[in-house]
């Protein structure tokens, strides 16, 4: 098993470390207190969670909190970039994973296209729709929303509706077709 090698954390230094686990712990310190001063006993800290499973973590100097993204902070430690990358890739397209193994710098393109990702989000994005007309009868159910635009539909427009943030587009309701299937309710009908 490979040994966790812990290194200070750039502007940081003397505060946290970071290991190559992508663990952050605080140091111990002494710090002012009242009138005399006490000890602070480091411990690893423990991260939030945001968006997709990624790691953040809250670290405070100079009496201000900032968050920072664990695997950037890891990658800063221990990756070089000499290309000066802007990015950090998760190659096992792992989140949460931050090991500094499963990191490397690349462009912000290479990472928006990194394995699966284009597919799994098309899968999201690509949610069918049915048309319908304003008494509540289907017209056309439609593989997802973008194929409507060769129609001279709006993909934007027909998400709006699926969403209930717009009431109709081209005098028609949209609804997803998971949706309308699943409630097994009829959609709202809007008169002007």
């Amino acid at each position: 098993m490979e040994e966790e090698i812990w290194k200070d954390m750039k502007d940081y230094e003397g505060l946290y470390q970071i290991s190559s686990f992508g663990r952050v712990k605080s140091i111990d310190r002494i710090v002012g207190c009242g009138n005399g001063f006490k000890l602070l006993k480091g411990k690893v800290l423990k991260p939030d969670y945001i968006e997709s499973n990624r790691k953040r973590i809250r670290l405070r100097k100079n009496g201000k909190n900032k968050n920072h993204p664990v695997a950037r902070i890891v990658a800063l430690s221990f990756l070089k970039n000499e290309l000066n990358l802007s990015d950090v890739n998760h190659k096992d397209e792992d989140p949460s994973n931050d090991y500094v193994g499963n990191l490397e710098w690349c462009t912000h393109k290479y990472n928006m296209n990194y394995g699966t990702r284009t597919e799994r989000q098309r899968k999201h994005v690509c949610r069918a729709v049915i048309q319908y007309d304003k008494n509540g009868n289907i017209i056309k159910e439609w593989e997802s929303a973008i194929s409507t635009n060769e129609f001279g539909f709006s993909s934007r427009n027909i998400s709006a509706c699926c969403k209930f943030k717009r009431k109709t587009h081209k005098k028609f309701i949209w609804r997803y077709a998971d949706e309308e299937l699943c409630s097994k309710r009829k959609p709202h009908t809007y008169k002007k």
